[in-house]
């Protein structure tokens, strides 16, 4: 079936995306300056909530009218696989690697409890944060592609076999994923392992439903002005809403604020449109997945590289405990909180270069690889049948 809409790409959503990702860099690395405990910096766990509504806009305006058969949905499957897979897979290694490798040659406890050998292979079969299992303890985000992956192939199901009922299992889809949250986490809309799946479905079908709307609206949308001004707005009421959720009640409200972000900025309207349209905005959100997946990693590499110059160097102590208020956190202190927010911002720009580096040299050509092999999928089941198809 023809899509209209199929060539449309969303570059002011792409922008968002890779600010959302940029937020998430800030708490991957503990300094004790007024970055690190800034309530917003804090709360940027719920732009996870906004990485699974995009997702399900983006995937809803790309496979929406191309999900028909067995063939078409195993292609997606492939080429969704191979968007997130391997990336991950190699975040892990350089865990086993670089981290528990060097701990078990030194004769320290190593590959024990969260990351015992099983955890290792739930990971590459990306069902470690299904609720089967505790969680592992290697790259803990990717808890999160993890659950994405899975609802990917919920929607395939949903387009494929129900197309005519996509709009009212999606809402289904909604509000169970969301009730299950409300009723279980007593941590608002900060849980991963436990109840991250119904989290990512509720949120993921949240976009899909989003898309639909859009739709309806593309060809009657509402005024610039009154865009440009619920940008604006919506901005404001973003940052408000991440400093002040935490993990309460309000946090809930997620998935519902970040679809109608994706609602108004979809049309790229107003000058917030703008700005995230900027080449290093774009860029941002060229590499975002990158940024997410191995910030993480890097903050550990980043401590135990300074906890060595510590120990090296007796007279000089840039990794401490920190605490503050009632939370205690081990981070660098080297005796200005000017110099210690210098230091995180260093780091997140760290993290953007080596994201620069994992996406042209990982990320791309693992797509590209996993997006042949899908289209010969696809052609050799189009030579089987003779029946002309699509290439999705």
């Amino acid at each position: 079936m023809n899509d209209p809409n199929a060539g449309i790409r969303f570059s002011v959503l792409d922008g968002w995306r890779g600010i959302a990702a940029l937020s998430l860099v800030f708490i991957r690395f503990e300094s004790n300056g007024s970055l690190t405990f800034a309530p917003f910096v804090r709360n940027t766990y719920l732009f996870v909530d906004f990485f699974f509504v995009l997702s399900g806009f983006v995937i809803a305006h790309t496979y929406g009218q191309k999900l028909v058969d067995r063939t078409s949905v195993l292609a997606f499957a492939i080429k969704r696989f191979g968007r997130v897979w391997p990336l991950h897979a190699f975040m892990l290694l350089l865990y086993v690697v670089c981290i528990e490798m060097p701990r078990w040659l030194g004769g320290a406890d190593a590959f024990t409890e969260r990351r015992a050998p099983h955890t290792i292979l739930e990971n590459l079969l990306l069902i470690h944060s299904l609720g089967f299992s505790g969680p592992g303890g290697w790259n803990t985000p990717s808890w999160s592609i993890s659950t994405e992956l899975w609802t990917y192939m919920i929607f395939a199901l949903v387009v494929s076999l129900a197309p005519n009922r996509k709009t009212l299992i999606s809402a289904l889809l909604v509000l169970g994923g969301l009730a299950t949250v409300i009723a279980f986490s007593s941590t608002g809309m900060n849980v991963a392992h436990t109840y991250g799946f119904p989290r990512c479905i509720a949120g993921f079908f949240a976009g899909v439903l989003t898309y639909e709307a859009y739709l309806r609206a593309k060809s009657n949308p509402p005024s610039r002005p009154v865009l440009a001004a619920a940008e604006v707005l919506l901005v404001i009421v973003v940052v408000a809403f991440v400093t002040m959720a935490d993990t309460g009640p309000l946090s809930f409200a997620a998935p519902v604020l970040f679809a109608l972000v994706v609602w108004v900025f979809a049309f790229e309207a107003g000058p917030a449109s703008r700005i995230l349209s900027t080449a290093p905005v774009q860029a941002l959100g060229a590499w975002s997945y990158s940024i997410y997946m191995i910030a993480l990693f890097v903050g550990e590499i980043t401590t135990y590289v300074l906890r060595f110059v510590d120990r090296l160097l007796p007279s000089v102590s840039f990794m401490v405990q920190i605490q503050h208020g009632t939370e205690s956190h081990f981070g660098v202190d080297v005796g200005s909180r000017l110099a210690n927010d210098a230091i995180l911002v260093a780091f997140v720009a760290l993290v953007v270069a080596l994201s620069a580096v994992t996406y042209r040299f990982i990320e791309e050509p693992a797509r590209k690889l996993f997006n042949r092999r899908a289209d010969q999928f696809t052609e050799a089941q189009r030579v089987r049948s003779n029946v002309p198809t699509k290439s999705i």
